[in-house]
C-alpha cells in the first residue's frame, strides 16, 4: 500500500512531464520495486541524483529506513563508439552509496549483472554445486529409483532459477550437465558405458522412468520465461518478449506450434516423440520395449512398473538391464570385449544370450529351471483360485488333484468346476518377443480339448494366459478378470504373478553358469 502511494503519485499527468513515465522528449527514469527491493535506473548521473532524492523523501514519509550497506550503484557510460564501466557518486542523505569495484558484479532479485553481463562464473557456480549435490547423492545408500528420484525433485530445483533467468545455451548443458547425470545413472544401473538408457525419459505406460536430463530442464524453464513474457498483460514486458525473440528461436517455434496445448506439453510431446525415433533406430535394445508396448494394455505397463518400484536394488537393476539387453551374460561380454568366450556355461553349445539363458537352453530344460519357474508362478495363481467359494480347483503342481482325471491324453495347468461349467486356464511363462507365438501355440495344442474330455457333458471355457519371463502379463490377461470378479483380489493376483515371475527368472539368471540346486517353489499370497 505504501509503494502504491507513490506509483499513483507520480502516475499523474502533471508529474508523467518530469520523466518518471516514458517520454520521447526526456530521458525516462526508472523505478522498479519488488516488496522492499528498489532499483532506480536513468541515463545520467544527475537524474539518479534526482530520483534518489524523491525515493528518500517517500522513505522518510513512509517511515522506512534505507540500509545504505546493502545499497548499491553501478554506471555505464558511452565514449564514442565503446562502453566502458564507472564508479557513479550518489548519495542517501549525504552519505554516498558505495559503487560497485571494477569490473565486479552485484546480485539483484537473484540475478547477477556486471559490465560484461557474462555468465562464465555462474555456469562455473552451477556445476560445481551441481556435482556436490550428485556425489553426495552417489554416496548414500539409496535405491537407484529413489536416487533418480531425488534428482528430479530436489536437484533440478536448485538450478531451475539459474535455468530461467541465464541463457546458458542447450550444447554447455548437454556437454556439462548431462554428462555428469549419465556417468552416474549407468553407474547406479550397473550399465555399460555404450548402454542406451534414453528409454527412462519416457513415460511409465511406455516402461520409462519420466526421468529427464538438465538439458531437458533447462529446454522447460526457457519455454516458460518466453511464454510469461509472451503472455505478459504489460505492452512493456511484451516489448522486451518482442525485441529478443531472435535469441530464442527453438522457443518462439514451438510457442507458436502449440497454440492449442500447453507449450510445457508441446515441449514434452516432441521429447517423447524424438526419444522413440531414436529408440525405434536401435537394432537390438528397442526390441522388448516395443513388443511389451504392442502386446501389453498401457494400464498394465503402469502397474508393472510399481511391482517392480518396490523390488529390492538386485533385482530393480536387474530388470532395466534386461528390458534393453544390457545383461553381462557371456554374449555381451564377449561383445564388450570381457570376455574371449560367447558360448552357454551349460550346454556349451549354443550363445549364451538372454533369450537362451532365461528360455531356450535345453539343460536348463532338461534340469527343471523352466518348469520350476513356471509352477512358481501357478501355485501363485492358484492361492487367490482357491479363495473363490464357488469354484471347485484341480491343479497340476503338488498338493492339488491333478485335472488329467478329466481328460484322455491333455493334462491342463488349472481346472476349475463350478456346477457343469467347466474353465481350462493354461499358463504360458515365455520371452517377451514370444508372446503372440506361445499363445497361438497353446491355442493349436488344446484346439481339440473338448473331444478329449472323458464326460462331454461339460460346458468347456478355455483361458489362455501370458505371462513373460520378465513379469509383463498381455492383453489377453482379462479373460482371468471375468473368472476373479473381485478387481482388488484381480490385481493383487496379477502384481504377485509377475513379481513371481521376475524372481525366479533372476534365479534362474543368477544361475547361468552353476549346477540346478531344485529350490522350492516360490510361494506367494
Amino acid at each position: 500500500m505504501i509503494v502504491n502511494t507513490l506509483i499513483k503519485t507520480i502516475d499523474q499527468e502533471k508529474i508523467k512531464c518530469m520523466g518518471y513515465n516514458f517520454c520521447e522528449t526526456l530521458s525516462p527514469r526508472h523505478w522498479f520495486q519488488f516488496a522492499d527491493d528498489s532499483a532506480l535506473v536513468t541515463s545520467t548521473v544527475q537524474d539518479s541524483q534526482l530520483l534518489l532524492n524523491v525515493f528518500t523523501k517517500w522513505c522518510t514519509w513512509a517511515n522506512l529506513i534505507v540500509r545504505i550497506d546493502k545499497c548499491k550503484t553501478f554506471g555505464m557510460k558511452k565514449n564514442g563508439n565503446t562502453t566502458s564501466q564507472f564508479l557513479p557518486y550518489l548519495r542517501i542523505n549525504d552519505e554516498m552509496i558505495p559503487p560497485v569495484e571494477m569490473h565486479e558484479s552485484f546480485n539483484y532479485l537473484g540475478k547477477i549483472f556486471s559490465f560484461k553481463m557474462g555468465v562464465e562464473t555462474i555456469k562455473k557456480d552451477i556445476t560445481e554445486r551441481f556435482n556436490c549435490y550428485i556425489e553426495k547423492l552417489n554416496m548414500l545408500p539409496m535405491h537407484p529409483k529413489n536416487k533418480l528420484l531425488v534428482i528430479s525433485k530436489f536437484v533440478y530445483s536448485k538450478i531451475r532459477w539459474e535455468f530461467s533467468i541465464y541463457n546458458f545455451g542447450v550444447t554447455w548443458v548437454t556437454q556439462n550437465l548431462d554428462s555428469i547425470i549419465k556417468e552416474y545413472v549407468k553407474r547406479w544401473l550397473h550399465l555399460p558405458q555404450s548402454a542406451n538408457f534414453s528409454h527412462l525419459y519416457l513415460p511409465v505406460k511406455q516402461l520409462g522412468l519420466k526421468f529427464s536430463l538438465p538439458s531437458d530442464i533447462f529446454k522447460n524453464s526457457q519455454l516458460t520465461t518466453r511464454n510469461i513474457l509472451k503472455n505478459s498483460k504489460s505492452n512493456d514486458i511484451t516489448e522486451i518478449h518482442k525485441s529478443t525473440q531472435y535469441k530464442h528461436i527453438a522457443e518462439e517455434s514451438l510457442l507458436t506450434k502449440t497454440n492449442t496445448i500447453r507449450p510445457r506439453d508441446g515441449l514434452k510431446n516432441e521429447t517423447i516423440e524424438q526419444i522413440s525415433r531414436s529408440l525405434g533406430q536401435l537394432k537390438e535394445q528397442n526390441i522388448i520395449l516395443k513388443m511389451i508396448q504392442q502386446h501389453c494394455l498401457s494400464s498394465s505397463i503402469v502397474e508393472w512398473q510399481r511391482v517392480v518400484d518396490k523390488l529390492p536394488e538386485n533385482l530393480f537393476v536387474f530388470i532395466r538391464k534386461a528390458l534393453i539387453f544390457c545383461l553381462p551374460n557371456n554374449s555381451n561380454l564377449a561383445r564388450w570385449k570381457k570376455s574371449v568366450d560367447s558360448a552357454c556355461g551349460l550346454c556349451k553349445t549354443n550363445t549364451q544370450t538372454q533369450l537362451h539363458i532365461l528360455n531356450n537352453c535345453q539343460s536348463s530344460v532338461i534340469s527343471g529351471r523352466y518348469t520350476w519357474r513356471h509352477n512358481s508362478v501357478l501355485t501363485t495363481l492358484c492361492n487367490y483360485l482357491t479363495q473363490l467359494p464357488e469354484f471347485t480347483l484341480f491343479a497340476d503342481i503338488p498338493g492339488y488333484q491333478n485335472p488329467s482325471i478329466f481328460f484322455k491324453r491333455y493334462r491342463p495347468d488349472i481346472v476349475i468346476i463350478n456346477c457343469r461349467k467347466m474353465i481350462i486356464l493354461e499358463l504360458t511363462i515365455c520371452f517377451e518377443t514370444n508372446l503372440e507365438k506361445s499363445r497361438n501355440y497353446k491355442k493349436e495344442k488344446y484346439h481339440d480339448l473338448e473331444d478329449d474330455c472323458i464326460d462331454e457333458r461339460w460346458d468347456i471355457e478355455k483361458v489362455f494366459i501370458e505371462v513373460s519371463s520378465l513379469g509383463f502379463v498381455t492383453k489377453n490377461i482379462k479373460e482371468l478378470k471375468s473368472i476373479i470378479k473381485d478387481h482388488n483380489t484381480y490385481k493383487r493376483l496379477v502384481n504377485k504373478m509377475t513379481e513371481t515371475a521376475i524372481r525366479a527368472s533372476f534365479y534362474i539368471y543368477t544361475k547361468r553358469n552353476k549346477l540346478w540346486d531344485e529350490p522350492s517353489l516360490l510361494n506367494f499370497i
